[in-house]
């Protein structure tokens, strides 16, 4: 599924990650590495192993796309307590054998997780700019109204499986010319959409993105 906002072309993946094909850049979001961990240390018997699948996912999607760059759009990581040694040297090693430059705008959760005293090899920034689009974790950190990509939102919406059945899938949500990805991370979990009038919905069908029409009123 391909748009523009702004100058900026980009097509969704029904990898739940955003390709920029003018620059070679693959843009992911929330991937919330250690949020199983931090259950656990919490006294919440989580099983492991999905930080190591996410890692795993994400670089299988770089190579796929033979993506220049990688973008996180924010919360690479959930909470301080799930950073022990495990999780810090799957993350090390994850960066450490990529194949491009890794760039992670910051997210609330890497900022409260303290994620800058890792050392990790990557760059974080704050917010960044391409062909007139703002890339941003929470759009609530907006200065003034512009065409953006965030994440932090996490967004989902309900479909009909049965007549008497609906299923919440992760979405794209594009409203205002803001377009919000679904979290990346397979722990992230899911907030559904409150879809305003002019709102575009796509949602990511096995080896598709298809857009959802705005219901019937």
């Amino acid at each position: 599924m391909n748009l523009r906002l702004a100058k900026l072309e980009l097509e969704l993946l029904p990898n739940l990650a955003v390709w920029l094909p003018d620059h070679r850049t693959l843009l992911v979001s929330d991937l919330h590495l250690g949020k199983s961990a931090t259950f656990r240390a919490r006294g919440i018997p989580i099983p492991e192993g999905e930080t190591r699948a996410d890692l795993v996912r994400l670089q299988e999607l770089v190579v796929r796309m033979e993506a220049a760059r990688l973008l996180i759009l924010g919360d690479l990581v959930h909470a301080a307590e799930g950073l022990g040694p495990g999780t810090v040297d799957q993350i090390h090693r994850f960066l450490d054998a990529s194949s491009v430059p890794v760039t992670l705008i910051e997210g609330n959760h890497d900022r409260s997780a303290g994620l800058r005293r890792l050392d990790l090899p990557l760059e974080i920034q704050r917010t960044q700019e391409i062909d007139g689009v703002t890339l941003i974790h929470d759009p609530a950190d907006l200065s003034q109204p512009t065409a953006a990509i965030c994440g932090h939102l996490h967004p989902s919406v309900r479909l009909p499986q049965s007549p008497r059945r609906r299923t919440r899938l992760p979405c794209f949500h594009l409203s205002n010319q803001i377009l919000a990805l679904p979290g990346f991370g397979s722990f992230t979990g899911t907030h559904p959409i409150h879809r305003g009038p002019d709102d575009r919905v796509f949602v990511p069908l096995r080896d598709q993105v298809r857009e959802v029409p705005a219901p019937k009123t």
